[in-house]
């Protein structure tokens, strides 16, 4: 209970704060790790990861940037181009809680799309505020470790391989060509080019160094400064097998960038369980595998300023992955007992947490948690909101029945495509012709040098015999006779 100034008549004024508001998170921690968001479905993670980044992008206090690179199967990530609908959730709000926010927010987003023929003709377009753009990757900035997040892990000597190909290649050779260099000095059946390399440049995914699209250090550093952007990837039309690809090249950049110049980030990372609960024994493919392990790295590069917010389901999933890096920990609904005893064993033992916020673990509502900062005593927090839109069971499609219903603008890059496809067959009939006459030089120079050899005339060397004594005893009866 708290007091105030006196009253008028000389009473003191008493009033209570009101439990709800106390428990909203207002300004968050400063961060230096990572945050986990914990809970079954239904339990208000994915929600909840969108209404943190929103508190840590839009606080004055903290202003991060927000990089949403991974939507999940329901492409969560791309509601951030529309405001909340909830109007009338944030008008109670304002009056029964007397919250200062300004409730529904038209964030500024720039949705981007890997390039793709089986990318959508028609993209969100709502300037100033949405925008939308295809990218693609050079070829000379891909690491063959890259392509692990395609076909698993690489071995050494193509590693070494490929760099050699990068170094060899010609200035403004075409991606087909650098990837034919590669292809003459390995077996017909090598996986990395079979798999990942002819396969992503056949289809447009990955360019030279001189197609105006590509997605290099210079753009994700412009990316990383304009803070009051969300910058969104989307994958639609993208092949699976080459997602993980996308999103592991854009946060290495990101890494380097930093390593440059510091910056602060937020990377939002939805249903990672499919990675982190795989082991190696796990029957799935390899590239979930390492992306397990690269991930767990990515997430103690927090203290640099590259934060990641993850939501998982299970305790388990994660458990020994990444001890002690996360600086909060929101823990929704765990209806399983054993996840509340993962979730809360070492929190009990250091005498950090309530007996009451652990009894309320099996029956949280959705938006509800008890949150554990690193090293401090848990706290019960209740979770707005998102400022955004966010997704919800009835919306469907999100580009027929939600976009094209409340927006309908759209911009379309079919020309750019078109270009892209007209100079791949361009740049193949030109590596093509350029081996023809290879060829038919080698095969001239090799009947040459084969006639040259049947017209050789053999030279007999004449026998001479040789007068010279055998021994000087030869010597002395030649000189007697």
């Amino acid at each position: 209970m708290n007091y105030g100034e006196k009253a008028s008549s000389g009473l003191k004024k008493i009033y209570r704060k009101d439990p709800v508001k106390k428990s909203v998170l207002r300004t968050p921690l400063d961060l230096t790790g990572a945050i986990f968001v914990f809970g079954k479905i239904g339990s208000g993670k994915t929600v909840t990861l969108l209404t943190l980044s929103g508190i840590y992008h839009d606080n004055p206090a903290r202003r991060y940037k927000i990089f949403d690179a991974w939507g999940g199967e329901r492409n969560e990530n791309l509601y951030w181009g529309l405001p909340s609908n909830k109007n009338r959730y944030w008008n109670y709000l304002k009056k029964a809680l007397r919250l200062d926010e300004e409730g529904a927010k038209q964030y500024k987003v720039e949705y981007i799309y890997p390039m793709n023929p089986k990318l959508r003709q028609k993209l969100p377009f709502n300037p100033p505020n949405v925008t939308s753009k295809i990218i693609t990757f050079d070829i000379n900035d891909i690491k063959a470790e890259d392509f692990s997040l395609v076909v698993g892990s690489v071995s050494e000597s193509s590693i070494g391989l490929w760099n050699e190909v990068i170094m060899d290649a010609k200035k403004g050779a075409s991606a087909y060509e650098i990837a034919h260099l590669y292809r003459k000095r390995v077996s017909k059946t090598n996986i990395l080019f079979n798999a990942a390399i002819n396969p992503m440049v056949k289809k447009l995914l990955i360019q030279n160094k001189k197609s105006i699209f590509n997605y290099g250090q210079k753009q994700i550093s412009k990316m990383l400064d304009d803070q009051e952007t969300i910058t969104v990837l989307c994958m639609d039309g993208l092949d699976v097998e080459f997602q993980l690809f996308v999103v592991g090249y854009i946060i290495r950049k990101i890494k380097e960038e930093i390593d440059r110049r510091r910056r602060k980030v937020i990377i939002n990372m939805r249903e990672v369980s499919e990675f982190f609960k795989v082991n190696d024994f796990s029957i799935v493919p390899e590239r979930f595998k390492v992306m397990k392990r690269m991930l767990s790295n990515w997430i103690r590069y927090g203290r640099r300023g590259m934060h990641f917010i993850l939501d998982v389901q299970s305790i388990a999933d994660v458990r020994g992955i990444v001890g002690g890096q996360q600086d909060l920990t929101f823990l929704g609904r765990l209806p399983d007992q054993r996840d509340r005893e993962e979730a809360t064993r070492q929190l009990i033992r250091d005498g950090l947490i309530k007996d009451r916020h652990v009894k309320v673990l099996g029956t949280n509502s959705p938006g509800q948690f008890i949150v554990c900062p690193g090293g401090k005593q848990t706290q019960y927090n209740y979770m707005l909101l998102p400022r955004c839109r966010f997704w919800e069971t009835s919306n469907g499609n999100f580009y027929n029945n939600v976009w094209k219903k409340e927006v309908g603008r759209w911009i379309n890059f079919d020309e750019e495509r078109d270009q892209m496809k007209e100079k791949y067959f361009l740049d193949v009939k030109e590596y093509e012709i350029r081996n023809k006459k290879v060829d038919k030089r080698r095969k001239i120079k090799e009947e040459v040098e084969e006639e040259e050899d049947d017209n050789e005339v053999e030279i007999e060397t004449p026998i001479i015999e040789d007068k010279r004594p055998s021994s000087i005893y030869d010597f002395i009866e030649e000189k007697e006779v």
